[in-house]
């Protein structure tokens, strides 16, 4: 019965041991195997294309001085300049590291930096950025070729909705 009672208790402890949340470290090392940091930077890679385009339609109106369009044309950076200030991965890390510390054990942290130092590991981190990167391009395509039709549909629903007031 004693035995019993000590393997019982070495599996209790043993999968108590297995399921405890991973250490910030450990996470840390996990984020940087997996190049997390470059990924998210990968985001605003882009960032004022769409920005520079939107000035651009803006700027080929004719009624706008000189001043409103340097303006105009600074704002593009300003804003990406501000987005990547207040949403660097510095101000992200922090809650990275909870949802990992959330959603992983540190059983899984140490396999998966395990998986991430290995070469295919390595292979896939470092094409993640690119990989991320070429997708937002090609929903950024994708959203322009929409465009024309959710302004249309927009147009036709405030249409519809002015003809139903009356």
């Amino acid at each position: 019965m004693r035995k019993l009672l000590v393997a019982v208790l070495l599996a209790a402890f043993s999968f108590a041991a297995a399921a405890a949340q991973p250490s910030d470290a450990s996470i840390k090392t996990l984020l940087a195997a997996t190049k997390a940091e470059e990924a998210f930077e990968a985001i605003y890679a882009n960032l004022e294309t769409p920005a520079r385009q939107l000035v651009a339609q803006i700027l080929a109106r004719d009624d706008l001085s000189q001043a409103q369009r340097r303006i105009l044309e600074g704002a593009p950076k300003r804003v990406s300049d501000l987005v990547r200030q207040e949403m660097s991965w510095a101000k992200y890390e922090p809650d990275m590291l909870a949802i990992y510390r959330e959603n992983f054990t540190q059983t899984e942290v140490d396999e998966l930096i395990a998986f991430y130092q290995s070469p295919v590991g390595k292979s896939f981190a470092s094409k993640s950025p690119q990989i991320a990167q070429r997708s937002m391009a090609m929903v950024q395509v994708r959203i322009q070729q929409v465009m024309p039709k959710m302004q249309a549909l927009v147009s036709e629903i405030l249409a519809e909705a002015r003809s139903a007031a009356r």
